[in-house]
């Protein structure tokens, strides 16, 4: 029957879902565990520089691997319908800054030239980690597909009493269709 069909799809859809998201889950808990066993086992064959170095690299996985079950969660509240905004004013390009600051090692390890073209003094009346979450998702798509040394471009221009962001790479794009 057509339920029967529809059933079988969504389950389809949902654990080809559940399968990536135990990837993106798996990656980062498998360099946390890495940096954790070093550490453990080799404490003190290590300089402090290599232990520094260490726990930043565990530091930051930990705040990308929480980063992605926030957006699952959020994700999650927006299809049941129980995600409401919490609408407050702010400068936009603190909230920028936040997600490069975030996604500093992305950039610095695929040498990507950063260019961040927004004014430093733009205030916006919206839900601020929702427009966190959407600027971290673009901006860690577009590290993502962009060779190493290519670039990518934070620009924002006021159209009609709100401001719209492009964020623009040097990557393969994405396709029409």
């Amino acid at each position: 029957t057509k339920t029967t069909k529809e059933l079988v799809s969504s389950n389809k859809t949902k654990d080809k879902f559940l399968s990536i998201i135990a990837h993106d889950i798996i990656g980062p808990l498998g360099v946390v565990q890495g940096f954790s066993d070093l550490l453990k086992e080799k404490n003190n064959s290590f300089t402090e520089d290599d232990k520094l170095s260490f726990y930043e690299a565990i530091n930051l996985t930990t705040k990308r691997l929480t980063s992605l079950l926030s957006n699952l969660l959020n994700w999650s509240k927006l299809q049941s319908g129980s995600l409401s905004p919490d609408f407050t004013t702010f400068e936009l390009n603190n909230v920028v800054l936040e997600v490069l600051l975030l996604l500093r090692s992305n950039i610095n390890e695929k040498e990507i030239i950063l260019i961040n073209n927004l004014n430093t003094d733009i205030e916006v009346f919206a839900d601020k980690n929702m427009v966190l979450t959407i600027i971290r998702n673009l901006v860690s798509n577009a590290i993502k597909f962009t060779p190493r040394k290519g670039s990518v471009t934070i620009n924002s221009k006021t159209v009609v009493e709100m401001e719209q962001i492009t964020i623009c790479d040097t990557g393969t794009g994405i396709p029409e269709s």
